[in-house]
């Protein structure tokens, strides 16, 4: 037969005397309830922790519509309208890179000023439309995740890095990224694109130092389709950096950009541009046309793409 252990009497007492406190706390009701979120109802509303948009919000343009210093803000199937920025995250400034800042669609931010986001510590968004914004649509500062939204229709570049020598990295999944005045994605150095359109925006597709598109489109936008290598530099066709990165395309379909009028004028445009040689991983991954950049010369290219 197995022994049973032996307990001083001691802890047999201390045992059953805290077996009968957690009954009558269970039996009473006494465990504490779920924090409910904070419900957002003005503009200009500075909240931390769990929030809960419950209305739409339609600002005046001197004021921004919410500043979640760090935490979660439900949309709740509203939007954001009118405001200088719609959503601040972080209170800091673009030094304050602590804690996260999570935005949960479905909802909209329409119509600011400035940004529609600025993200001055990590963000996740989650189902989020960013629309019609007359500056850039997401300006993150830190780290982010862009999954399940749409960013399109805003004057400036779709999504931005306000401070691309630090180093900025993000992801964007399953994702829409169009219809954008500037660049559609641009000012970082690594970012992650997958199960993503992105389409039709006034400067290029995706303008970043190291690049890696997997399962995705890249198509009809005015300059280039991929532009990478040299995240620092601001004209077209300049300035490679002194170790440039690789452009990596998984099952990723890069053809038809280069729409501007001036491209193969005073453009080089094509639908991928980079200081190295652009790795196509397999069949799926196609590109009509290439550029070296830092080149100087319009059509000179890596002979990766069909159509060289």
């Amino acid at each position: 037969m197995k022994k049973q252990p032996i307990f001083p009497h001691s802890l047999r007492r201390r045992a059953r005397g805290i077996a009968s406190s957690v009954c009558c706390v269970i039996a009473l009701g006494w465990l504490p309830a779920h924090a409910q979120p904070i419900p957002v109802t003005t503009c200009g509303q500075v909240v931390s922790g769990d929030a809960l948009l419950v209305g739409d919000l339609d600002c005046w343009p001197l004021q921004d519509g919410v500043v979640i210093e760090k935490g979660t803000l439900d949309m709740n199937g509203f939007t954001i309208r009118g405001s200088v920025r719609g959503i601040v995250c972080g209170s800091g400034g673009v030094t304050d890179q602590k804690g996260k800042c999570t935005i949960l669609g479905p909802g909209a931010i329409s119509a600011t000023i400035s940004q529609g986001i600025l993200a001055n510590n990590k963000l996740v968004l989650d189902g989020v439309t960013v629309f019609a914004n007359d500056n850039v649509g997401i300006a993150p500062a830190g780290r982010f995740r862009i999954v399940n939204s749409h960013v399109w229709i805003n004057s400036g570049k779709g999504i931005s890095g306000i401070d691309p020598y630090n180093k900025l990295r993000g992801r964007i999944d399953n994702s829409i990224i169009e219809e954008n005045g500037g660049h559609g994605v641009a000012d970082f150095s690594n970012v992650r694109i997958k199960n993503s359109v992105i389409e039709r925006n006034g400067g290029s597709g995706v303008r970043i130092d190291r690049i890696k598109a997997t399962d995705s489109t890249i198509t009809g936008n005015g300059l280039f389709g991929v532009h990478g290598g040299d995240y620092f530099s601001t004209g077209p066709d300049c300035c490679c950096i002194d170790r440039p990165r690789r452009i990596k395309l998984v099952r990723t379909q890069v053809t038809g950009n280069g729409t501007d009028g001036a491209c193969g004028i005073t453009e080089p445009c094509a639908d991928i541009a980079a200081c190295k040689e652009p790795a196509l991983r397999d069949p799926l991954s196609t590109c009509d046309s290439s550029h070296v950049l830092g080149s100087g010369i319009v059509g000179q290219n890596w002979e990766v793409c069909t159509g060289e």
